[in-house]
């Protein structure tokens, strides 16, 4: 970790030292995560503040409001993650009682699944007790 400390403090970007020592960028960024988070290293450059601090304080809170099941975070924590290519609403104007249900889901590259497309149309069953 010293070395990676060292090779950083002297301008080396994540990429170059990752090179240099034969270790992937991830495992370098995480050692740069702990070294700041342990006071070993103080970064005066605002972007390498931003994530080597700042980021894993974020993670650290979404992952906090995914475990409390906060719907709002977990979907936004969801788009952000490609999970979702693309969403959008329609407004249906009319009076008739209808439902539409149309779904897409679009893989992220490499895992391709069996992709089966339709459209629902119909009126929404009413249930009397």
């Amino acid at each position: 970790m010293l070395r990676i400390i060292e090779l950083r403090g002297s301008g080396f970007t994540t990429a170059e030292v990752s090179e240099a020592l034969g270790i992937k960028p991830a495992t370098i960024s995480e050692y740069m995560r702990k070294a700041v988070r342990e006071g070993w290293i103080i970064l005066d450059d605002p972007r390498e503040r931003f994530e080597h601090k700042i980021v894993p304080k974020v993670v650290d809170n979404i992952e906090h409001f995914i475990d409390l099941k906060d719907r709002t975070m977990t979907i936004e924590a969801a788009k952000g993650s490609g999970i979702f290519q693309s969403h959008q609403a329609v407004k249906v104007d009319g009076t008739a009682p209808q439902a539409v249900l149309a779904l897409n889901i679009n893989p992220i590259a490499g895992n391709e699944p069996t992709v089966i497309r339709g459209r629902v149309v119909g009126r929404p069953k009413e249930i009397s007790e």
